[in-house]
């Protein structure tokens, strides 16, 4: 029999004026007034070596209350922790994301009538959900060609150029000074491409569409390193905290979002193995309600990038 011991500190939120009150906590010693403190906590997983490391890793560096047990049931854990439901929660992180960006876009625009969608091809699946209920929304396909001219076609101004080169040839002598112009039929722009592909358009986008809603999934963090690096995209609204980008750790942004929603599972079930009923918990992703009964749901909330939280 192998074992690890050790204390899970976990940084959970407590409400309570009434028995009926959810609870809210702080810190690990309010924790452990309402816990029982000399309950170890079993845990046996099935997942890949690199979920296994960080919940090892995790335990280690806050010292927890958890023993690595292999003689009881496995708890399935999906190796791809992004895309894939986590034991106790009802959404994926990556639904997550999806359930607080349109939550969030549908209340604050007319969506078929303000809103321009770039995506990928690994987003096409949300773009028919969302052409099923707005015919006429406006989405355009990321393409492998020169980035700039997709851009220019996206918010209009090639036929703004077309236009002008038109007026030009009629009356060259006029000298006329060309200032390319956006189309108007639109104030926000939804992100959904890889961080490879944000890093190679959308300072195309900003340079040309200024005073614009941008929104994101933090999808486009997650090959970045340089916590600095995120001020690329100040101003872009995302379904993460930024302060989740505060770790001194050379990590790349994915990691550190798979990190914590592996301590996001840790912390729901050391509280659930204590006996806890209901506490609200504020996570680095997000709140959530974490009780006895049902699944759990992550409270859909967007952030926008700023320097001040960074």
């Amino acid at each position: 029999m192998r074992y690890i011991t050790l204390t899970l500190i976990l940084n959970i939120f407590l409400i309570s004026c009434s028995s009926n009150a959810i609870r809210e906590i702080t810190t690990f010693d309010e924790l452990l007034d309402i816990s029982d403190s000399e309950k170890k906590h079993y845990l046996n997983v099935n997942t890949s070596e690199k979920n296994k490391e960080y919940i090892v890793e995790y335990i280690l560096e806050n010292d927890a209350d958890i023993v690595l047990y292999s003689d009881i049931n496995k708890t399935e854990i999906p190796n791809d922790l992004l895309t894939e439901i986590i034991p106790g929660f009802c959404n994926s992180f990556d639904k997550f994301q999806e359930i607080s960006l349109v939550n969030s876009i549908e209340q604050n625009i007319d969506v078929e009538n303000e809103l321009i969608i770039v995506f990928n091809k690994n987003n096409s699946e949300l773009i028919n959900r969302l052409k099923d209920k707005y015919p006429k929304i406006k989405s355009y396909q990321i393409s492998n060609n020169d980035k700039e001219e997709f851009v220019k076609s996206v918010l209009g101004i090639t036929n703004s150029e077309k236009r002008f080169k038109l007026i030009d040839r009629l009356d060259p002598s006029n000298n006329i000074q060309h200032y390319p112009r956006i189309r108007k039929d639109f104030s926000s722009i939804l992100f959904l491409i890889n961080s490879e592909e944000a890093q190679k358009l959308i300072p195309y986008f900003r340079n040309y569409a200024v005073n614009i809603n941008y929104y994101s999934k933090a999808d486009i963090l997650y090959d970045k390193y340089e916590y600095k690096k995120i001020l690329d995209y100040e101003d872009i609204s995302i379904p993460v905290n930024p302060k989740l980008f505060q770790s001194p750790d050379n990590e790349a942004f994915k990691i550190v979002i798979e990190k914590e929603l592996i301590s996001d599972f840790l912390v729901s079930f050391q509280v659930l193995d204590n006996g806890i009923n209901k506490i609200q918990y504020n996570s680095k992703i997000s709140k959530f309600t974490i009780e006895n009964s049902g699944c759990i749901n992550r409270n859909p909330q967007l952030w926008k990038i700023k320097e001040n939280i960074i």
